[in-house]
């Protein structure tokens, strides 16, 4: 019997991406008849329940939390504005993704490397063990 070759370690960062890709893709396509988990308030609790690496040196997964901790933000203080605030995602989204050559001004929070460093520095206080926005939804006080 053949040995089998040991598996590469799995890169945390590039599966984080990928996590967060497919949930922000499952929130934008609108299937909530899918499961609670991709509405927004399913990718925040998501969101806040992971470790945000301090600083990431995958771009591409900064870029997209910033993006999806935008969304989220905007969206908990104006929740009657989460369509139009989607649709901004998407256009963001389609600008980056090559998709689409308008470029949307919202983009000045990926753009600006201070605007930037202090949304995701916001994402991973929010998401630190007992912080108040994981206690306030219900999470538990440390990330699984």
């Amino acid at each position: 019997m053949k040995t089998p070759k040991p598996l590469l370690p799995l890169d945390p960062l590039a599966a984080l991406e990928q996590q967060l890709a497919y949930r922000v893709h499952a929130y934008l396509t609108n299937q909530r008849r899918m499961a609670a988990e991709f509405t927004l308030p399913g990718l925040r609790d998501w969101m806040l329940s992971q470790t945000w690496p301090e600083a990431p040196e995958r771009r591409s997964l900064e870029y997209l939390a910033v993006l999806a901790w935008s969304v989220v933000c905007q969206a908990d203080v104006a929740p009657d504005e989460e369509a139009a605030i989607r649709q901004v995602l998407i256009h963001q989204l389609d600008f980056l993704g090559g998709i689409s050559t308008l470029r949307p001004s919202s983009l000045e929070i990926i753009e600006s490397a201070p605007k930037r460093t202090r949304a995701y520095q916001e994402l991973r206080s929010a998401s630190a063990p007992g912080s108040a926005h994981r206690v306030f939804i219900g999470l538990p006080r440390v990330s699984v």
